[in-house]
């Protein structure tokens, strides 16, 4: 992966943890980090930290906010976007999806570390792609989970949340 890939997450990461933002890293990052793909386009990062306390974390790096995109389908609090030697880091805050039986709350918690950074759950992202409609990455996820097993806590925590049909089909959440 391209050095400055990886040192716009580690800048935007250092400064997140300086002023003490929770935080995890989701999308593409995530699968990267277990090893599923070997390509990320950019860096997303979850938090459920105020966006004025994460812009006031970033300086001085310009943060700035952009509008949700989809159909509706996306429902966070705020996303952000940071450019950093020509490489996008993105920040959700409060990352919601909309299924049809009503707003899924996607958890920003950690479930383990790479290279330092925390890295959000394999759970709570197969939830986030299945409702974003993208099947591949749902599919690996899916596949890791079956291979490594999945957090019962998390797959609790996410039951309660309204997933709708399609993912009550998944063994996960059935």
């Amino acid at each position: 992966m391209d050095q400055q890939k990886i040192d716009a997450l580690f800048t935007v990461a250092s400064k997140l943890k300086a002023n003490q933002i929770a935080f995890s890293l989701g999308g593409s990052g995530l699968l990267y980090a277990l090893g599923l793909t070997e390509t990320v386009n950019d860096w997303d990062i979850m938090t459920n930290a105020n966006k004025n306390a994460v812009t006031q974390a970033l300086f001085p790096i310009k943060a700035f906010e952009t509008g949700q995109t989809g159909d509706h389908l996306f429902t966070s609090s705020y996303k952000l976007f940071v450019e950093k030697n020509g490489q996008e880091v993105e920040i959700i805050g409060g990352f919601a999806l909309r299924s049809e039986a009503g707003i899924c709350h996607i958890p920003a918690d950690a479930a383990f570390h790479w290279q330092g950074i925390p890295v959000g759950s394999p759970e709570a992202w197969l939830v986030a792609y299945v409702l974003m409609g993208r099947e591949k990455k749902a599919a690996m996820l899916e596949s890791y989970l079956q291979m490594h097993g999945a957090n019962p806590a998390m797959l609790e925590r996410l039951k309660q949340q309204p997933l709708g049909d399609k993912l009550k089909a998944i063994k996960w959440f059935a």
